[in-house]
C-alpha cells in the first residue's frame, strides 16, 4: 500500500523521483485496481505535467530490425480514452480500440501510456499499437529514447524507471481492424487480435489472455506469401497456448485463426 503521494511538476522531476519504491500515478486505473501487481510505498502523480498534447512530427524509431525514420502522429501520454475517443486528431482505429473500454467513467480515467506501461495480456490497445507499427518516447534518468511497441515490450525491464512520455502513430495510408473477445464488455478480455494492411503487407498483432502480447510474425510471413486458410494460419502460430479457465489451447489456435482471416477481409489487401 502506498504510503506518499508526490505530486511532480515537470517530467524531469518525475523522472528523477522514480526508483524501486515508487511507481508512477497516470490515470490510476491500474494502480487502483484490486489485485493490481502496480503497488510501492511512494506514488508520483504525473497528472500535472502536461503530455496531452496531438501533434505531428518526424521521428526516428528504433525497431527490433533496425532504425526506421518517417512522419508521425504523437499522442501525449497522458491522454485519455475518452479525450482520443472525441478526438478526430487520431486514427479511427485507435479511437474504436479504445472504445473496447466500455465504461466512460474509467475512459475519462484510463490514459494510453498507462495501458501501454502495465503491459497486460488483455491490454485494451496493444494489440492494434503493435499491427500499426506505433511507437512510444520514453525519457529515462533525462535521456530521451524513442523504440517501436515490440522493442519497448521486449526490453521493457531495461528500463524500470523510464517514463512514457508520447505514444507515436504512422502518419501513412493505412487499414486497421480489430477484434476483441471477453465474456461481457465490461470483462477483461480473453484475446484482443489486430491486423493492419499498408504498402501491401499485413501486420498482425495480438494479446492473448496468459499466451502473452507480441507480433505474430510468423502469421504476417504466412498470409504475406499468397492465400492461406484458417487451419493454416492457426498451427503457423507460435504463441504458448494452454488449457485454462479461459478456453482450451486448442480453441484459442482456431480462434486465432479464424480471427485473422476475418480481419484480413476487413483491412482490405491482397485478393
Amino acid at each position: 500500500m502506498a504510503e506518499k503521494l508526490i505530486i511532480a511538476q515537470s517530467i524531469e522531476e518525475a523522472v528523477s523521483l522514480k526508483d524501486s519504491s515508487s511507481i508512477f500515478l497516470a490515470g490510476g486505473t491500474e494502480v487502483n485496481r484490486l489485485d493490481s501487481p502496480c503497488q510501492a510505498e511512494v506514488l508520483v502523480s504525473i497528472g500535472r505535467i502536461g503530455m496531452d498534447l496531438i501533434d505531428e512530427t518526424d521521428a526516428e524509431i528504433d525497431c527490433l530490425k533496425g532504425k526506421k525514420k518517417g512522419r508521425f502522429i504523437r499522442v501525449g501520454a497522458m491522454c485519455t480514452f475518452q479525450e482520443l475517443v472525441d478526438s478526430f486528431s487520431v486514427p479511427d482505429y485507435l479511437r474504436e480500440a479504445c472504445l473496447f473500454m466500455s465504461s466512460r467513467t474509467k475512459r475519462n480515467m484510463a490514459t494510453i501510456g498507462g495501458n501501454i506501461a502495465s503491459a497486460r495480456d488483455d491490454s485494451y490497445l496493444l494489440s492494434t499499437l503493435i499491427a500499426c507499427g506505433a511507437a512510444v518516447e520514453l525519457n529515462c534518468k533525462g535521456k530521451k529514447h524513442v523504440y517501436g511497441v515490440c522493442r519497448y515490450l521486449k526490453e521493457k525491464k531495461n528500463y524500470p524507471d523510464s517514463l512514457i512520455t508520447a505514444v507515436l502513430l504512422p502518419k501513412k495510408e493505412m487499414t486497421v481492424a480489430s477484434k476483441r473477445y471477453a465474456n461481457t464488455a465490461a470483462s477483461h478480455a480473453v484475446m484482443t487480435v489486430s491486423v493492419s494492411y499498408s504498402e501491401g503487407k499485413y501486420r498482425v498483432g495480438a494479446a492473448v489472455k496468459n499466451a502473452g502480447v507480441r507480433r505474430l510474425v510468423e502469421v504476417e510471413d504466412l498470409i504475406n506469401a499468397g492465400p492461406v486458410s484458417d487451419e493454416e494460419i492457426s498451427k503457423a502460430v507460435k504463441l504458448d497456448l494452454t488449457d485454462d479457465m479461459f478456453g482450451s489451447a486448442k480453441y484459442k489456435r482456431y480462434l486465432l485463426g479464424v480471427t485473422v482471416t476475418d480481419l484480413m477481409k476487413k483491412v482490405g489487401g491482397k485478393k
